[in-house]
C-alpha cells in the first residue's frame, strides 16, 4: 500500500499501472488515517492520476477519518471530482464543505464549478464560518456575486451534523442495527415505517418478496451502490437495505414534510406561494438534471409528487428509494396521473425513458401551479386508458401565468422528441 501511494504523490502512472495490474487489493483501500489513493492524488493536484484512479474505479465518496472526502482536499483537479459526481456539499468533522477549503486556498475556477454545481456559498460549519467568511479580496466579491446570480441566499446557513448518506458504505444492514417505531402509511406498494438507525431518523420502505435467493443478496447491493453514492442538493440517496425474509426494507433519511403530494393536498402548515412553488419545481429539475446524467443509467423512477420529498428547509428532493427495483415483481401502476402515453403502452429505452420524465415534470409543474390533483374525479384506469390513448393533459385555468402556461405546454408535447431535456429548462425556471 505504502509504495501504491508513493507513485499516486510522485504522479507515475506507470508505476500505478504496474501496482493495479498485479495488485490484490482494493483501489479504495485507505492507509491507517483513511487516506485512499484518490485523497493524495486529489490533494496534490495530480489531474492525470485522479483521472486514471476514477477510470479504475475509485470511489469519489469515500472519507477519511476526519471526515473528508477528495474533494475537500482538491487542489486544481477539483473540477475532474466533481465531473465524476462528487458531493459538493459533504462535510468534514469540522463542519466544513470543499467550498470553504477552495475558498480558503483561493481556487477561483474550483470555486466558480463548485457553486454551478449547487455548493452553498453561505453554508456555516461547526464555528458559524461560511465559505463566504474564508475568502479574501476580489474572491470575496466574486463568490458573493457568483452566488447571488445563482439566487442562492446570503444569510448563513446552520451547521447540520453529517449524516448516515455520508459515513455508511456496506449496503446491507442488520435487522438488529434498526429500530422500527410505526407504520407512516400502507399502499399496495408495501408499507412505509417511520425509524432510528444509529441514532438518525429513517424511513424504511417495506417490500414483500417472498424468497430471498443468494442471486439476488449477490446483485442487490451492486443495483444500490449507485443509489447510495448519489449526492447532490436536490437528490435523496438511499441509506442502505435490510433482509429479513419474506421482506426487503429500503432505508432513506427522515424527511419531516413528507413527500410534495404530502404538503400540496394534505394538511400542512406549508404555504406554497408562486415564489415557493417556482423553488419546488427548480429544485426538482435539477435534481432529475443529476439523476438523468448519471451512468449507467438508474431503473425507472416514475416521477410523480408522491416520490419527491421536502426537507425540513423546504427543499425538493428526488426520492431513490422510490425507484423500480429488480426485486419487485409487482407491475401494476396504480397512479397513471403523472406517466407520459408512451410509458403508460410499453417499456422505453433509456433515451425515451428521459424524454417521458418531462411529461411528468410538465404534470408536477401544472399541479404546483393549480395545487390540485390532475384528473380529479376520475378513475386510475380511466386516466391511464384517456392518457394512454387520447393523450389526455389536464386543462389549464385562464388565470396561470402565461410563462408557466408556455413551459408547460412545451414539456408536455405530445411528441417525445420536441420536449426539453431538465438541463434546459432550469435557466428558463431560474429567470421565472
Amino acid at each position: 500500500m505504502d509504495d501504491f501511494i508513493t507513485a499516486v504523490r510522485e504522479g507515475n502512472t506507470q508505476r500505478i499501472h504496474d501496482f493495479l495490474e498485479k495488485w490484490d487489493g482494493s483501489i479504495n483501500d485507505s492507509e491507517e488515517h483513511g487516506f485512499t489513493a484518490l485523497h493524495w492524488a486529489a490533494k496534490d493536484g495530480r489531474e492525470t492520476v485522479v483521472d486514471l484512479l476514477i477510470a479504475r474505479g475509485a470511489n469519489v465518496h469515500s472519507t477519511n477519518m476526519g471526515e473528508d472526502t477528495p474533494l475537500h482536499l482538491a487542489a486544481s483537479c477539483g473540477h475532474l471530482l466533481i465531473r465524476n459526481r462528487a458531493s459538493v456539499n459533504a462535510v468534514n468533522e469540522h463542519g466544513n464543505t470543499p467550498l470553504h477549503y477552495a475558498t480558503f486556498w483561493a481556487y477561483r475556477n474550483v470555486v466558480r464549478e463548485l457553486l454551478n454545481q449547487g455548493a452553498v456559498a453561505a453554508q456555516a460549519n461547526k464555528y458559524g464560518k461560511t465559505p463566504i467568511d474564508f475568502a479574501y479580496g476580489e474572491l470575496k466579491q466574486e463568490l458573493k456575486s457568483h452566488a447571488k446570480s445563482l439566487k442562492q441566499p446570503l444569510s448563513p446557513k446552520p451547521y447540520v451534523a453529517s449524516t448516515l448518506t455520508n459515513k455508511i458504505h456496506k449496503p446491507w444492514v442488520a435487522g438488529s442495527e434498526i429500530l422500527l417505531s410505526e407504520v407512516l402509511f400502507d399502499s399496495p406498494l408495501g408499507e412505509l415505517w417511520t425509524g432510528s438507525w444509529s441514532q438518525v431518523e429513517i424511513v424504511a420502505r417495506r417490500y414483500i418478496v417472498g424468497d430471498i435467493s443468494n442471486k439476488m443478496i449477490r446483485e442487490i447491493p451492486e443495483e444500490i451502490a449507485k443509489l447510495k453514492s448519489s449526492f447532490h442538493p436536490n437528490v435523496q440517496p438511499i441509506l442502505g437495505i435490510c433482509q429479513q425474509a419474506p421482506s426487503i426494507f429500503v432505508l432513506s433519511e427522515y424527511m419531516p414534510h413528507g413527500s410534495l403530494f404530502n404538503v400540496l393536498h394534505q394538511s400542512t402548515d406549508i404555504e406554497v406561494d408562486t415564489a415557493q412553488a417556482l423553488k419546488f419545481a427548480t429544485d426538482i429539475a435539477r435534481g432529475m438534471a443529476y439523476v438523468h446524467g448519471i451512468k449507467p443509467n438508474l431503473p425507472r423512477l416514475n416521477l410523480s409528487p408522491r416520490h419527491i420529498l421536502i426537507s425540513s428547509d423546504l427543499t425538493a428532493k428526488i426520492s431513490l428509494s422510490d425507484i423500480k427495483f429488480s426485486f419487485l415483481v409487482n407491475e401494476k401502476i396504480y397512479y397513471p396521473h403523472w406517466i407520459s402515453p408512451e410509458a403508460l403502452q410499453g417499456e422505453l429505452d433509456d433515451d425515451a425513458t428521459k424524454l417521458a420524465d418531462m411529461w411528468s415534470f410538465a404534470i408536477i409543474l401544472w399541479e404546483l401551479a393549480t395545487q390540485k390533483v390532475p384528473y380529479a374525479g376520475l378513475s386510475p384506469m380511466e386516466i391511464g386508458l384517456k392518457i394512454a390513448l387520447e393523450h389526455m393533459q389536464p386543462r389549464i385555468p385562464s388565470s396561470m401565468s402565461t410563462h408557466i402556461s408556455k413551459l408547460i405546454k412545451i414539456c408536455w408535447n405530445v411528441d417525445p422528441v420536441k420536449r426539453p431535456r431538465f438541463d434546459m429548462i432550469i435557466p428558463i425556471l431560474e429567470k421565472m
